[in-house]
């Protein structure tokens, strides 16, 4: 008889806490929250393939700002390098969308989570388990 014991498996609650707090992870929720649903109303006006490519280019700008986020500096010569841009934009506003969005975030932090939500992320945490044993 072995004395040799086995690794405990991780739960699906580690996995997913792993998966959601990577820096890829991350970039595209950004991505989406930021970009995606927003230039869906114009999809039909492009095809998928140029769709997925700003997609793409959406998930690598937000992973540079993921990565910015954790080194002040970095961070400081982004938000100015963007000043000029953005000198005359409005101020956010508290809308009826931020609010929701505000909301639905709080279920899910508290555990109120969907059983979509809850399926999509045992799929990605799935895929970084993948990842990790190749």
């Amino acid at each position: 008889m072995s004395n040799t014991k086995k690794a405990k498996e991780p739960t699906l609650l580690q996995v997913v806490n792993r998966a959601v707090h990577s820096d890829d992870y991350k970039a595209k929720a950004i991505a989406y929250f930021m970009f995606r649903e927003i230039v869906e109303d114009v999809h039909d006006r492009i095809s998928d393939s140029e769709m997925a490519e700003l997609n793409r280019r959406a998930v690598d700008r937000a992973h540079a700002l993921v990565k910015a986020m954790s080194d002040r500096n970095l961070m400081t010569g982004i938000l100015l390098n963007f000043a000029s841009h953005i000198k005359d934009w409005d101020e956010p506003r508290d809308t009826e969308e931020y609010r929701a969005i505000m909301d639905q975030a709080n279920k899910i932090a508290s555990g109120e989570i969907s059983k979509m939500s809850r399926d999509c992320l045992s799929a990605y945490a799935q895929k970084v388990i993948n990842s990790e044993d190749t």
